[in-house]
């Protein structure tokens, strides 16, 4: 069961950055490379990707915290200092189905690099949640992101 936390934690960290507050040390944009592994009952998995997360989709998660596959919010949300701390976050499908609750998260984060611990529920009816973990490690590869192939080339 894949749960896509590759790019919706990468999303999640974006949110922390309150449009409102200049942190020290925000997230750059660029070519991201991040290894994750999550646990849910007893599920587990990882996996490795490379992301380009260009300077307006950075700007659009400050401005707009959601991911491609939930949208979350948290009643508890710093990030200040290189330290990422979300407290009581709750994901929603986009048809309004509440996916994940009780979200936590951890980490820590420099402009070019991360790391976040999270524990939640995955919620498999209204009232009933599996617990689940998961933790990704993400570094900037750099400024630039490839080019992509052109198609019949």
């Amino acid at each position: 069961m894949r749960l896509a936390f590759v790019s919706a934690m990468m999303l999640l960290m974006a949110q922390g950055l309150d449009a409102n507050a200049q942190p020290a040390s925000p997230v750059l944009p660029g070519y991201w490379e991040s290894s994750e592994q999550y646990s849910l009952a007893l599920l587990s998995g990882a996996s490795h990707a490379r992301k380009c997360l260009t300077q307006a989709q950075v700007a659009q998660f400050v401005s707009s915290p959601q991911t491609s596959h939930y949208q979350c919010s948290y009643k508890s949300r710093k990030v200040e200092g290189g330290r990422a701390d979300f407290r009581d976050g709750s994901c929603y499908s986009h048809r309004g189905r509440l996916v994940l609750s009780k979200v936590e998260v951890d980490g820590r984060y420099a402009p070019e690099t991360f790391h976040l611990d999270f524990h939640f529920k995955f919620m498999v009816s209204p009232t009933a949640g599996l617990p689940g973990s998961a933790s990704i490690d993400a570094h900037r590869l750099g400024a630039e992101c490839p080019v992509e192939p052109t198609a019949g080339r």
